[in-house]
């Protein structure tokens, strides 16, 4: 409900200050954000591609058709880039958009940010004289002697999204220029309209496998009316999707979607008209196609990609990476309801027993090859507070009261084991990351045998910086990465 209020006050607002319809009108935002706004251009950290395919009116002879190809990624640190290119056609006229985007991601937290997009356009428009036919005994000269007439422009788009816990608000003003310009040698001239789109996303978890996604778009340009639109998308365990919108020019579209592995998905979009001139069509057609190029290793928020069970069912790190960051997250959430730490708890102790299964059922496993008496292990906790020394592997006391709550905990259950497991970001070579890690994991043994820990009740384990949780561009990343992590299980074997 919370979300529900702010999201309201905002468009309120923005209504209050957006007053020829040029930029076509697409679906396909449902499953590529980048579409609507530069400025989610490599927010998530993934890399994706994206094909659309519009066809409008169906059974009306030179309704418009539209095609689309969208790329974006992260580039280092907080920037994303994109790129995207839509071509128009619609009875004589044809329209090319070329667009580049870059974006700046300016993070408050791990899932709090203010993003920024810049979105410099290259437009041409045609018009193709040669299917114009003239009436009367003389032929048009400008008919006669032209194929077609062409003109190119520029323009510039910028866009911000705040992003905050799912919540997604944004506006985006795709031409801010508007520049007008003429077709040589004619008197026809056209003029590119200041567009403005304003828009509210959010994701409800409604149960652990089906969440859904109300979505509140607005748009105008300078010389037409406002256009709303409301809609609602539905999604089963990340894999497959249903969704409806109303538009103000009185059309409805559904669309339906899924998952064809873990890296392409598919979308259809089949909309219609409810009064005036759209009843008298079959309805439009769209058709979009996504492909992940490159997974995050800690995606910033959810995506229209699911998240690899088949791969998970046979890769221990990327279990382990996925409980460390949803462990950090609730360490450093404090606005966080209830029923979502319910939801990230049973989430954690799904993938642990998964985690489980793969570390008994997989010999190949590296983790613990060198010891076939250990134990599968419980992660208790993932530790920013266990502080070293930069680039050393000296303890800060300021640790020591973290350490001792541990010992505390071993010396009541004697039959508790402990494993220190030292992580480190990228700077220095992988050999020296290696060592220290190894050296660091032992700085922590050595305190605890100090207090009276016995050696048998301690395994240690340097992993280097192998295992990334985090973008180590960043100084919070490289924060992140640098941890330890501290396990317990009870004595077996020997």
């Amino acid at each position: 409900m919370k979300k529900a209020i702010i999201i309201t006050l905002f468009l309120i607002i923005t209504a209050n200050f957006v007053f020829s319809q040029q930029i076509p009108i697409q679906n396909q935002f449902l499953v590529n954000k980048f579409a609507i706004a530069p400025a989610f251009a490599g927010y998530s950290g993934h890399t994706e591609a994206f094909i659309n395919y519009r066809q409008n009116w169906i059974g009306m002879e030179g309704a418009p058709k539209l095609t689309t190809a969208s790329f974006s990624g992260r580039m280092l640190g907080n920037m994303g880039y994109g790129f995207s290119a839509i071509a128009e056609s619609s009875g004589n006229f044809s329209q090319i958009y070329i667009t580049g985007a870059y974006a700046y991601h300016l993070r408050f937290r791990d899932n709090v940010a203010l993003n920024f997009g810049i979105a410099p356009q290259l437009f041409r428009n045609q018009i193709n004289l040669s299917k114009v036919n003239s009436y009367g005994t003389q032929l048009d000269p400008m008919l006669q002697n032209n194929n077609g007439l062409a003109v190119t422009a520029f323009d510039v788009g910028i866009s911000t999204v705040f992003i905050m816990n799912g919540i997604n608000i944004g506006v985006s003003v795709p031409r801010t220029i508007g520049m007008s310009f003429d077709y040589k040698d004619t008197d026809a001239s056209y003029q590119l309209q200041r567009h403005y789109i304003a828009f509210a996303t959010w994701e409800e978890n409604i149960t652990e496998k089906i969440a859904l996604t109300p979505l509140v778009l607005i748009r105008t340009t300078e010389k037409s009316e406002l256009n709303f639109e409301v809609g609602l998308l539905a999604k089963m365990n990340d894999r497959v999707w249903a969704g409806t919108s109303y538009r103000a020019d009185n059309s409805i579209a559904t669309s339906v979607g899924g998952a064809v592995g873990d890296r392409i998905v598919l979308n259809y979009s089949y909309e219609f008209g409810i009064g005036g001139l759209a009843t008298a069509t079959s309805g439009t057609h769209e058709f979009t196609m996504g492909f992940l190029l490159k997974r995050a290793n800690n995606p910033k928020q959810p995506t229209i990609f699911p998240i690899p069970l088949d791969e998970s069912a046979t890769d221990l790190e990327y279990i382990e990476n996925q409980i460390a960051d949803l462990e950090q997250k609730l360490q450093e959430e404090t606005l966080i309801r209830i029923d979502e730490i319910d939801r990230l708890e049973a989430k954690i102790d799904s993938l642990k027993l998964l985690g489980s299964n793969t570390n008994t059922n997989n010999t190949n496993n590296n983790t613990h090859q060198n010891n076939p008496n250990e134990p599968t292990w419980v992660v208790s906790k993932t530790s920013q507070a266990i502080n070293f020394g930069q680039g050393s592997s000296r303890l800060f006391s300021s640790c020591y009261g973290e350490l001792d709550k541990y010992i505390s905990k071993m010396k009541t259950d004697k039959n508790l084991i402990i494993k220190i497991e030292v992580h480190t970001d990228n700077i220095g070579s992988k050999k020296h990351n290696q060592t220290l890690s190894e050296d660091r994991a032992i700085a922590v043994e050595d305190y605890l045998k100090a207090k009276g820990i016995n050696r048998n009740q301690i395994f240690t384990s340097g992993m280097g910086d192998s295992r990334p949780i985090a973008s180590n561009d960043t100084p919070e990343g490289r924060r992140r990465n640098n941890r330890t992590i501290i396990s317990f299980n009870k004595k077996i074997g020997k």
